[in-house]
């Protein structure tokens, strides 16, 4: 097997030249930590702040995001249904039923 370098010097390949360093978390640093912390008004708060820097879609690309949703699973209902139809015809047939 031949083992492969990176082209650079200092980079390591795919295999790791040390395991990964568990990180020192500070109390409050996880998301649950951080819920727990904040009163329901404000996390509200920040809900709403969250909505307000959405980039939210137009009527006109929701409307053609929704036909290009239902075209496509029109697509695959047809599809499916000519698979099963051929699948269970060579069934019946090699069965002789």
């Amino acid at each position: 097997m031949v083992e492969r370098r990176s082209p650079k010097p200092k980079v390591a390949g795919s295999i790791p030249v040390a395991p990964a360093k568990k990180r020192n978390s500070l109390k409050g640093d996880s998301v649950k930590d951080r819920m727990m912390a904040s009163s329901p008004a404000q996390f509200t708060q920040e809900v709403k702040q969250e909505f307000s820097r959405v980039t939210w879609p137009t009527r006109k690309e929701a409307v053609a995001a929704t036909m290009v949703v239902l075209l496509m699973s029109i697509i695959a209902a047809v599809f499916f249904l000519f698979a099963d139809w051929v699948v269970s015809s060579l069934i019946r047939w090699f069965l002789g039923v």
